[in-house]
């Protein structure tokens, strides 16, 4: 066998071997993992898995990929909301307390109570429409929710604090929904201590 028989054999191999890169699920796995966007390419590009398989780990990459996002977004610091969230109470509604209880003394009616969790803050600043108008938002999540046949036990609403518009009147909003209709509330805050804390733009 000649030497240059040898060399051409070990030369075309390399090439092959690099070739094949992306073509075999170890590979795809790989990139997956350390270039996520390139992996996702060429796993659907080279179909080195089922389709199904392919969704489940499109689906799962995805889910990481916005967790990430919603971990990242914001001021996760609640101390100052938590100030103005529970001096006093919203308008007609529920008194939050600072060891994540609220109660609610319904007029004529049940004594509400239960227990809340505040999510990560979103903010943001409309771009049409009404521009200027800036926006913070949080998620809360109420659960154990005792003596109440129309609030959820299980109930995700919206605390929001609008600002640099004059139809916004300074207020914090609670709004969502519970089984059978829509809640919204407001209570007057210290707007300048809410953006000074969680406005970064």
């Amino acid at each position: 066998m000649s030497e240059d028989f040898i060399l051409y054999s070990y030369s075309k191999s390399i090439v092959m071997s690099k070739s094949k890169f992306g073509t075999t699920p170890t590979s795809v796995l790989l990139m997956l993992i350390l270039f996520f966007p390139v992996g996702l390419y060429l796993m659907w590009k080279n179909t080195v898995f089922s389709k199904t398989t392919r969704f489940l780990i499109s689906g799962v990459f995805i889910l990481i990929f916005i967790g990430g996002l919603s971990n990242s977004g914001g001021n996760t610091n609640s101390g100052v909301l938590l100030q103005e969230l529970t001096n006093g109470s919203f308008n007609d509604g529920p008194t939050f307390k600072s060891d994540g209880t609220f109660h609610w003394y319904v007029n004529d009616g049940p004594q509400i109570s239960g227990n809340y969790q505040i999510g990560n803050l979103n903010s943001w600043e409309n771009e049409e429409g009404t521009v200027g108008m800036r926006h913070l938002l949080w998620i809360v999540t109420f659960s154990d929710v005792k003596g109440s046949d129309y609030w959820d036990e299980d109930n995700s609403m919206t605390l929001r604090y609008d600002w640099n518009h004059p139809s916004v009147g300074g207020v914090l909003e609670l709004n969502g929904n519970s089984i059978y209709y829509p809640i919204s509330f407001t209570k007057t805050v210290d707007g300048d201590k809410l953006v000074s804390e969680y406005w970064s733009k």
